[in-house]
């Protein structure tokens, strides 16, 4: 992630894609020392809505789940808060679906207080797909137009 745009590049037969996020300063991250100096890294909290932000960029939706249940343990109710505030509203919608869904309802419901009165809109569960016919979840104003297989 960077705050502006940057093509990308490759690196030998790597190739790095960034994502630009303009708010990118202001998210909270962790500091951890390495030889080469200190790497700012995303907390659990802001790695999970940022993986349901930009799930094509985490190997689809099943993958980005798979990754924040593994992550759900580490995830603090007050701090997700936090990156929320941060964060798209339709992030929140998404990943207070997916912790809810997938037995963590004490994460799930203080999102959802904070979102609660705020969200109006509907949003897909994935943008990509149609939304013809497909259920709706009132809770997170959420169009649940594909479903959830994460590999746990």
């Amino acid at each position: 992630m960077i705050e502006k745009n940057r093509r990308d590049i490759y690196c030998d037969s790597v190739l790095i894609k960034y994502i630009a996020r303009g708010t990118l300063a202001s998210v909270p991250v962790a500091l951890v020392n390495s030889p080469w100096g200190t790497v700012r890294y995303a907390t659990p909290e802001v790695t999970a809505l940022e993986l349901l932000g930009y799930p094509g960029h985490s190997g689809g939706l099943n993958n980005a789940v798979t990754v924040i249940l593994d992550l759900a343990d580490n995830l603090n109710s007050r701090k997700l808060v936090e990156a929320a505030a941060l964060s798209p509203l339709s992030w929140s919608q998404r990943l207070g679906y997916i912790l809810e869904n997938f037995g963590e309802r004490e994460l799930a419901e203080r999102l959802f207080t904070h979102i609660r009165k705020t969200v109006s809109t509907y949003v897909p569960l994935r943008r990509a797909l149609p939304l013809k016919g497909s259920k709706r979840c009132s809770k997170w104003k959420l169009i649940v137009n594909s479903e959830v297989e994460p590999d746990v």
